[in-house]
């Protein structure tokens, strides 16, 4: 292979567009304007098919005419595979970086989610990982802000209108109910609630006197992320989900905003 590098051209600035985007395995990604995108679930739809190709394999013999077939047949399966996630993937970042100014997102622990056996492939079929790598690189091609939302943050097990927290809300509960009447998605609930972070962030900079249009942070002091690079500025906000509570956003040299909790003492 060659590697080469290429200018990309500065990218237009757009209309104010925030969207939350909520990952999941039910559907692979939820927009805060309503828009779903259906996880293909690429290998688990076609598990049968697998092992009938890997039973064929193994009871081949080996060196044999018939054998090289079979490992033939199971490696393009895989290939189709990779093909088929690999175009959703691209897909889904694509419309969203097209579409959105600013886009936020779940700093997810996909290592740690692995751990869990019942829910391991389908992790590793959705690709979580990918989609935010493409997410990142993509943003960065179209001018688009990148919003990395606190890794405990509980977006799903909060109501988006009241702020109501359920702690017990369990993963078969697939629809949000509040007592305050609020009756949704639970994915969508949790995609408005990624959006009030960086919503709640534009209006906190506003207020100050900061920028808030071209997503640019107030500098104040640097903050933990990538300190000495000279790029960085450290904004305290108080989005509107938790309450009372201040989430410093640090800019990185990637054009990311990274959201730490700091604990508030005294």
């Amino acid at each position: 292979s060659i590697q080469v590098e290429i200018e990309v051209s500065d990218a237009k600035p757009k209309a104010e567009n925030i969207v939350g985007v909520d990952m999941g395995i039910k559907s692979l990604a939820v927009a805060s304007d309503g828009l779903t995108f259906e996880n293909p679930k690429a290998l688990k739809t076609r598990e049968r098919k697998l092992k009938r190709l890997a039973r064929q394999l193994s009871r081949s013999v080996k060196g044999s005419a018939n054998r090289k077939k079979a490992a033939r047949r199971v490696a393009v399966f895989h290939a189709r595979v990779a093909d088929l996630r690999r175009h959703t993937l691209h897909h889904v970042s694509h419309v969203l970086t097209r579409k959105a100014s600013v886009l936020v997102v779940e700093d997810l622990n996909v290592a740690g989610m692995m751990k869990n056996r019942t829910l391991a492939q389908a992790i590793g079929d959705a690709s979580f990982g990918e989609l935010r790598r493409q997410l990142t690189y993509k943003s960065q091609w179209r001018g688009v802000e990148v919003v990395v939302a606190p890794r405990f943050f509980p977006s799903s097990k909060t109501c988006h209108v009241c702020g109501t927290v359920n702690a017990d809300l369990k993963l078969s509960q697939r629809v949000w109910s509040c007592v305050c009447g609020a009756h949704l998605d639970r994915d969508l609930n949790a995609a408005l609630n990624l959006r009030h972070v960086a919503a709640s962030r534009a209006e906190t900079l506003n207020a100050c006197g900061g920028e808030s249009s071209g997503g640019v942070a107030a500098p104040r002091e640097t903050g933990p992320c990538e300190a000495g690079s000279g790029l960085e500025t450290s904004v305290s906000v108080s989005p509107a989900l938790p309450e009372n509570r201040d989430i410093p956003l640090c800019v990185g040299k990637n054009g990311q905003l990274l959201l730490w909790e700091l604990l508030q003492s005294g």
